[in-house]
């Protein structure tokens, strides 16, 4: 099997008008890119394989996207929604989802974690299972770790929230979208 790895990028541009001060942004560049594992089978042609998978990003993944965004769902693409007047973020810059995958990571971590150190009992003299163990302390540490990046997630994100609470006035990025492979309108 040959097996490896395409990738398609998509340049598009968006702006909007700051929700507190009302400052038009000029267009700002942004990339929609995605990598996909492709097999061409055996000693089958990488390239048709790999233009397969182009036509494919450009007839199905990219119209997705920007079906999700015109209807105001960003998961997953990189926009700032920091004002460069004021500094105010954005309603639409939230990510919700960060701080529950971060804290979900670390508690799957530490459950690993455990299960090695249990797995592999602390007091051989064996290298591989000293190995072992300290990958299994790590992740038990990387637990906390994670935790404490969610917590701080949270945090920013509640910061915000509550930068937006005073502000009325609720905008959308405005997106120019390509036709074709990096253009940007």
């Amino acid at each position: 099997m040959a097996k490896f790895w395409v990738t398609n990028n998509a340049k598009f541009k968006y702006r909007y008008q700051c929700e507190n001060c009302g400052n038009q942004t000029d267009w700002i560049d942004a990339v929609y890119s995605t990598n996909t594992d492709v097999d061409s089978g055996f000693m089958g042609d990488k390239t048709a394989a790999a233009n397969a998978e182009t036509n494919k990003f450009w007839s199905s993944y990219y119209p997705a996207m920007q079906k999700r965004v015109n209807e105001g769902d960003y998961d997953g693409i990189s926009l700032n929604g920091k004002c460069h007047s004021c500094g105010s973020r954005q309603s639409w810059e939230r990510n919700k989802g960060a701080a529950a995958s971060i804290i979900g990571g670390a508690i799957i971590a530490m459950l690993l974690g455990i299960a090695l150190l249990n797995f592999f009992k602390v007091g051989t003299a064996n290298l591989g299972q000293l190995v072992r163990l300290v990958m299994g302390w790590l992740l038990v540490a990387a637990g906390p770790l994670g935790l404490i990046l969610g917590i701080v997630e949270i945090i920013k994100q509640s910061e915000v929230k509550s930068s937006m609470e005073n502000t009325t006035q609720r905008n959308k990025p405005e997106f120019q979208f390509p036709d074709r492979p990096n253009q940007a309108k």
